[in-house]
């Protein structure tokens, strides 16, 4: 590419609103290149930009198609030279890049680009449950509870410390842009809006509140009792959970299949990254409001657990 493009980087998390980001940039993508930013089609899956992640990652994702940098840049510089608009920006968006163990290799796979990260982070505690709920309800994991936490609880990319501090360090060639994963529902919009230099009513439908709906207990049993094998994915899935929502109901938000312990657990875990996300990205993250699924658990107990969060 002859002109050094800028490169917006939204890196996740996963659960933390990133299917909404990516819908609403998918939607608006010819409103967005009339402003000069290209939201690709290269390396596109659904609506995410998952397969620019997979030649990043130390192991594959079994839901990215597999695809290699050289390849995707090609495709992206013969489509930027196609578009009838002059393109200055481009925005890629996949919650697989922070499965990416070394920042260089992401750095040098966009040597061309002038970047700027955009990153979601959620504690720990809401982010683990919300995974689990939705590994659950696609079938993609038959693991108890206690097995489920203490598989996640020692993977490294899910310490924002770990993945945001070399950006942090790189800050003379690059930027990063932190937010709460609560903003996604309101100001996140207005300021992701001056960050690309876009009108503010562009994304003005999105800043409405989502409705936070889960499957409930009932619907994920069911799901429980099929096949390793079965997995649920894409719109077919879509289809079929509301097929389940119709039949059983929605979950009320907050609500968990983790036992208090595990609970206690996961807080005590990333108590350490939740000071540093708030001393160097001056990000205090929301204490979740779990309703623990313990029988008998009484109101102080679920407190007792959200006061160790703040």
């Amino acid at each position: 590419m002859a002109q050094k493009l800028k490169l917006y980087l939204h890196i996740g998390w996963p659960r933390s609103g990133s299917t909404s980001i990516q819908t609403a940039f998918y939607n608006k993508r010819e409103e967005l290149l009339l402003h000069g930013i290209l939201y690709p089609k290269s390396g596109l899956q659904h609506v995410g930009h998952h397969q620019w992640a997979y030649p990043l990652l130390s192991s594959p994702v079994d839901w990215i198609k597999p695809a290699s940098i050289t390849a995707l840049l090609q495709e992206l510089k013969e489509e930027v030279s196609h578009c009838d608009s002059n393109v200055d920006s481009v925005f890629l968006s996949s919650e697989a890049f922070i499965y990416c163990n070394n920042y260089e290799n992401l750095r040098n796979a966009f040597t061309d680009f002038d970047i700027e990260i955009i990153a979601i982070v959620r504690e720990q505690l809401s982010l683990i449950n919300s995974a689990y709920l939705r590994q659950l309800s696609t079938n993609a994991t038959k693991l108890s509870p206690e097995n489920y936490v203490s598989e996640f609880i020692d993977k490294p990319d899910y310490f924002f410390e770990k993945k945001l501090s070399p950006v942090l360090s790189d800050r003379q060639h690059v930027k990063l842009n932190a937010f709460p994963f609560s903003s996604v529902k309101n100001q996140f919009w207005h300021r992701i809006s001056d960050i690309i230099g876009v009108p503010k009513d562009i994304f003005a439908r999105v800043c409405q509140p989502a409705t936070n709906v889960s499957l409930p207990r009932k619907a994920i049993e069911l799901l429980q009792s099929w096949p390793e094998n079965v997995r649920l994915l894409g719109p077919g899935f879509e289809q079929f959970r509301q097929l389940l929502l119709n039949e059983f109901g929605s979950a009320q938000p907050g609500s968990t299949m983790l036992t208090e312990e595990l609970c206690n657990i996961i807080v005590d875990r990333y108590k350490a990254d939740r000071i540093w996300v708030r001393e160097n990205l001056d990000i205090k993250l929301s204490p979740p409001s779990l309703k623990l699924d313990s029988e008998g658990l009484q109101i102080s107990d679920t407190l007792r657990i959200i006061r160790r969060l703040v």
